[in-house]
């Protein structure tokens, strides 16, 4: 497996490759087993508020090196915080999942509404009104 998106390979080596492929002195199998491929450790960072960001990568184990090209974030175990999922180039993807109901013991307010027979349900809005007045609406 090969990162063909080394920058440096391209910047110092396509040229030298290049004349070599095209005299016939290497293969094309051989130009691709001499690009660099070096896993890269992904980067984790914490909100420290007012634009400060801490890494936080060993602590929160951001998984072996690996070539990661893209994540996405959903609550998937339903415990009311984000987890993530990284894809990884030639590799299983990794999940992280938030540990944050285990160390802050935060609570989290879930809503169902149940469908009535007969009755239009989509657009249904939730309402929550706070004791200070404030109301937070969904649909």
């Amino acid at each position: 497996m090969r990162d063909v998106t080394n920058n440096d390979y391209a910047r110092y080596k396509m040229d030298d490759l290049q004349k070599r492929l095209n005299t016939k002195q290497i293969t094309l199998k051989n130009w691709v087993e001499e690009i660099p491929s070096i896993p890269v450790p992904a980067f984790l960072f914490k909100n420290k508020g007012s634009n400060n960001f801490e890494d936080v990568s060993k602590s929160w184990n951001s998984g072996k090196p690996t070539f990661s090209n893209g994540a996405a974030y959903s609550d998937l175990d339903n415990d009311g915080y984000l987890d993530v999922v990284v894809n990884n180039i030639n590799d299983v993807p990794f999940i992280m999942k938030n540990n944050g109901k285990q160390q802050l013991g935060n609570n989290f307010l879930s809503v169902s509404f149940e469908y009535e027979k007969g009755k239009i349900d989509i657009g249904t809005i939730g309402r929550l009104t706070l004791s200070n007045g404030v109301t937070i609406t969904e649909s």
